[in-house]
């Protein structure tokens, strides 16, 4: 049953526009330096072409703004791939600058708000960004399209609109969900149109979803052997309430580790779906088996703010399985030369809640801090040493 019709009305204005178009092999053969702060730039082919075969071009943008960097937003990126066909960024005028990156079918630029990361843009100190573009004699492919913006922030603005998504927008941020300690309730994201690193276009051939909207990630780690069901809803208000929200989910398993989901959930079809118009969902995970993991993926189609709950509905029934809520220590970050830089990572952890936690290096110490959106507490500023003996209180 197909969910959701989306009705574009197209307006035809008639409008005057004075943005150029920078196109690679045309107006800027060559060196040139072009002067700007806005318009698109694109590879020989132009907007619906491919590039052609044995090109060698360069060429140097500079912000028409004083004080201000140059920087690239690509929204469409292909190229054979270096060591074919590649582009080369470099910092300020001319090739003898530092090379910001080589872009090719191996390394491509990010794309839009799936990046997750920053735009392609210069920090040096005149702001001017050199491009260079090389292709052999064989394979040509579409090319790139870019625009070109001016920010006050050296190294590039973050993605999107300057507001970085939080950490379990991307599979490999996920948060933990313990469904023995109650209902996991947590605000929804509003700014991630589409799941870092992966792509609704690669999530549909193997799920239900037909996009992935401002996604949220969590894991579930089996304690007791059983069938799991999860309740997930949406509101506009905390705890249940205001109005339904539509809300969509994906559940993929079972996991030895959670990172093994990140790194192949592609690949692989979902126990469990459904991309309904529904406020309330039921994900059903039958035939768990303690030490399994299972990743869950929450998106928000309608993009309006509010709250999404997990909890589990047939805790304590016949059958029914459960998951494990022992805090583990995720990572241990080394100390650096002697310095007291070292950290401990304490995971499954209820999400934005004070602990305290005690352990012994090797006399009696304690730590109060606050867990993160994902549970995940952060022990800083250790030593090297050994650490035993922990033990987390609320």
């Amino acid at each position: 049953m197909i969910k959701k019709i989306l009705l574009m009305l197209a307006l035809m204005l008639t409008s005057y526009s004075f943005a150029q178009t920078y196109t690679m092999g045309d107006v800027v053969t060559g060196s040139g330096v072009q002067t700007t702060c806005s318009g698109t730039f694109v590879d020989s082919g132009g907007a619906g072409g491919n590039y052609s075969a044995s090109e060698s071009f360069e060429v140097t943008f500079c912000p028409s703004t004083p004080g201000t960097y140059i920087q690239f937003d690509f929204s469409s990126f292909d190229l054979e791939g270096e060591p074919y066909d590649f582009l080369t960024f470099y910092e300020g005028i001319g090739t003898g600058g530092t090379v910001i990156g080589v872009y090719g079918d191996n390394d491509p630029p990010d794309i839009g708000a799936c990046a997750g990361g920053t735009y392609i843009a210069s920090s040096d100190v005149s702001g001017c960004i050199t491009v260079t573009f090389q292709s052999d004699g064989s394979v040509q492919l579409a090319g790139w399209e870019a625009t070109i913006s001016c920010t006050t922030t050296s190294g590039g603005d973050t993605i999107p609109g300057g507001v970085t998504p939080p950490a379990n927008s991307a599979c490999d941020g996920s948060g933990a969900f313990c469904a023995d300690a109650g209902a996991l309730e947590f605000p929804n994201t509003t700014t991630a149109d589409c799941v870092p690193g992966s792509p609704s276009e690669v999530l549909s051939p193997n799920s239900c979803l037909f996009s992935a909207p401002n996604p949220a990630w969590y894991f579930i780690e089996i304690g007791t052997s059983g069938d799991i069901i999860v309740d997930i809803s949406q509101t506009t208000g905390p705890g249940g309430t205001g109005t339904g929200i539509d809300v969509d989910f994906a559940v993929w398993g079972p996991f030895s580790q959670p990172s093994d989901a990140c790194a192949d959930f592609t690949a692989n079809t979902p126990i469990d779906c459904s991309y309904s118009t529904a406020a309330v969902e039921t994900a059903d995970i039958t035939g768990a088996v303690a030490g399994e993991y299972y990743m869950f993926l929450v998106t928000n189609f309608n993009g309006s703010a509010g709250y999404i709950t997990l909890s589990q509905t047939n805790a304590g029934d016949a059958g029914a399985g459960t998951t494990d809520c022992c805090p583990v220590i995720s990572a241990i970050e080394p100390s650096v030369c002697g310095a007291s830089d070292g950290a401990i990572y304490i995971e499954l952890l209820q999400p934005n809640t004070a602990y305290t936690v005690t352990y012994n290096d090797p006399a009696p110490q304690s730590y109060s801090g606050t867990s993160d959106a994902n549970g995940i507490l952060t022990i800083p500023n250790l030593p090297a040493g050994n650490y035993t003996t922990l033990d987390t209180g609320t």
